[in-house]
This record gives structure tokens, sequence and C-alpha cells, in this order.
């Protein structure tokens, strides 16, 4: 039997690339339409579209997706509003952890001006944030965050699942717009608060403290950093396995704290890895395939590997521009990146010419 082969048929063709849940070997491969057909023979139990029953957390990629296409069309002329909007709000979380940002932000809105005052409102509000910030628009986002945390804390209190990851939200948006200190501030009570209510080892609190890894490098605290990223990561692989979204994105966290401690191959071993393992499961398209290429790139430029940089900063700037536009944040950093590598191999001329192009797009 092949190594590779779908849980449910144990056929090979057509699987999901990458793990679809925290399920490890074969149990971690899977058909789109085998969990869609699973789900349905435990209707109406809706978590079975959302969860996986053998290792109890979220079908993350694809795979999550798939499912919540699924139901939302079985539930788009069914008489019960509570399952959809469950099946909507589910469907906008698994848009947005795709990178499909402006369709999560436009079904987002849809379902707002429908469920206004509702708690499920306040989840669809904290992605519909998210997409904001994602698409480059950290004002609308923080603003938009910010009241929707405050009505979370008055309705739901400050130690509810949803008012603690909303605040985690806040503290990335905050320091996307500069101000780390209060980020900082932020993701270290939310990691706290946390643990607390649901333990270190919960899914949630490894995200919280992933993410203030990332801040504590905004704060230039990389030994800390990377001391609290290794301590997530550690339990991320044991508890997601090593292609889970979250262990990526801790994996990724931690390249870069090393590097910035000067341990530039350790750390580009890893963030060779994060990209291989991105591409193969998300594309090249996607969204956090691009930043492990960006950040894989800085590095390669930092060692003097400057062919080798330059290369890879074309091809993620040709996909950044098609899929982010030309103005985006991210665009306008790599095309500076990419100028200031050119610069090192002696093509002056582009460098300049790239230069220019990125500084009159910010200032438009």
């Amino acid at each position: 039997m092949d190594e590779r082969c779908c849980r449910f048929c144990l056929e090979s063709d057509g699987l999901i690339p990458g793990q679809v849940c925290a399920c490890r070997g074969s149990f971690g491969q899977a058909h789109a339409q085998c969990l869609v057909s699973l789900a349905q023979c435990r209707w109406p139990r809706l978590e079975a579209w959302r969860t996986c029953q053998i290792c109890g957390q979220d079908y993350v990629g694809v795979a999550r997706l798939a499912l919540a296409e699924a139901l939302a069309a079985r539930l788009r002329w069914r008489r019960r509003t509570a399952w959809r909007r469950w099946a909507t709000q589910n469907l906008v979380c698994a848009l947005h952890e795709v990178g499909r940002y402006e369709e999560a932000a436009q079904r987002a809105r849809r379902a707002l001006r429908r469920s206004e005052g509702k708690n499920s409102s306040l989840r669809i509000a904290t992605v519909l944030a998210s997409s904001l910030r994602e698409m480059g628009r950290y004002e609308e986002a923080v603003a938009l965050q910010r009241k929707t945390l405050a009505r979370q804390w008055r309705a739901l209190g400050k130690e509810h699942p949803d008012a603690i990851i909303s605040a985690n939200n806040l503290a990335s948006t905050l320091s996307l717009l500069g101000k780390r200190e209060e980020a900082t501030t932020m993701a270290r009570q939310t990691l706290t608060v946390m643990k607390r209510f649901a333990g270190e080892e919960h899914p949630d609190a490894l995200i919280a403290a992933s993410n203030l890894a990332a801040l504590l490098q905004e704060d230039g605290k990389y030994q800390e950093s990377a001391e609290v990223a290794a301590g997530a990561l550690a339990v991320q692989r044991q508890l997601l396995g090593p292609e889970h979204p979250d262990v990526l994105c801790t994996v990724n966290n931690l390249a870069a704290a090393l590097h910035m401690q000067g341990k530039q191959v350790e750390a580009i071993h890893f963030q060779q890895e994060t990209l291989a393992i991105r591409r193969r499961t998300l594309g090249l398209a996607n969204v956090e395939t691009l930043v492990a290429a960006h950040n894989l790139a800085s590095m390669l430029h930092q060692q003097g590997r400057y062919q080798e940089a330059a290369s890879l900063q074309r091809q993620t700037l040709e996909v950044l521009e098609d899929t982010m536009g030309p103005r985006h944040p991210d665009t306008l950093t790599l095309k500076s990146a990419l100028a200031s590598t050119l610069e090192q191999q002696g093509f002056i001329e582009e460098a300049e010419r790239l230069g220019r192009e990125a500084y009159q797009e910010e200032a438009e």
C-alpha cells in the first residue's frame, strides 16, 4: 500500500497536499470529498465539519475550506438561521486561513449586516479585522479590533477565549503600525491569561507564544524571542505535527530570531524547510509562502549570497504584484529589498529604478 494514501478510501491520487489536521502519518492524509462524506454521516453535528474526531484539533488549510464550503452549500436554504450563522462564520475563517483575504472580508461584511448585535457577529468582526490587516489596511483593522474587543469584554468578559484571541490579533496589528510597546505589553498579558485559562499546551496559547516571539524581535529582544519560539515549537511539533500551519509560523519566527542573533546557518536551514513545506502544501501564491520566501531571501542577502537572494526576490515580487497589487506594503518592502540586493551585485541602474518606483508608489 502507498505510504501516502487517504485514511478513509486508501487511494493515493488526488490527496489534499500536506496535513489535513494534527493526525500523523497516513492518518494525516485524506481526500476532500472523503472528509465531506464523513461529516455528512455525522449530521447534524456541526463540529464534524470543522474538527477532526480522531485528534480533536481543527482541520486546516484546504481541508477546512473544502468542508466549510460544502457545509455552507448544504445549509444555504435551510430555515435554521443559527446553523447558517455558524456555517458562515466557519467559512469566513476558512477563507482567511488559506489567504483569500478579499473574499473573506466581503463575506464577513455581508454577514455582519445580517447578524449585528449577536455574539457570532463579534467572531466574524474579528476575522474581518485580521483580513484587513493582511491586506495592508492597518488603521482600519486596528479601529475594528479595538471596537470588537471592547464589546467582547463587556459581553463575554476579559478571559473569554474569543476576547483573548481578539486581544492577541490586536497586538499583532499594533506592531505593524509601529506601536510596539503597547503591542508587546498586550501580547504578554494575553499569553498569561491564555495559559491560566487553557493551559500552556493549548493550541491557542502556543499561537499566542509564537506571536509574542515575533513582537519581541521588533523590540530587539532576540534571545528572549528565540527562547519563547523554541519552547512553543517543541510542544507544537509534538501536538500538531511538523507540517501544521501553526508549527510553520513558529518555525518562521524562530528562524528570524536566530538570524538576528547572527546564527545564519541555523536560521537559513529552518527557513528553507519552512518555504519548501509551504510551497508544497499552500502553493506559490499563498501569503504565508510569500512571507517565508521574503524572509529567506533577506537571510541569503545578509550572508552575501546575493545571486540566490535576488532570484528568490524576483520570483516573490512577481507573485506579490499579481496577488496583492503594486502598492501593498509587502510589495513595496520587497521591491526595496530587491533594489538593495541588485545594488550589491553592481546592477546600479536597475536598483535605482526599483528604489524610485517603491518610493513613488508608497507616496501615492
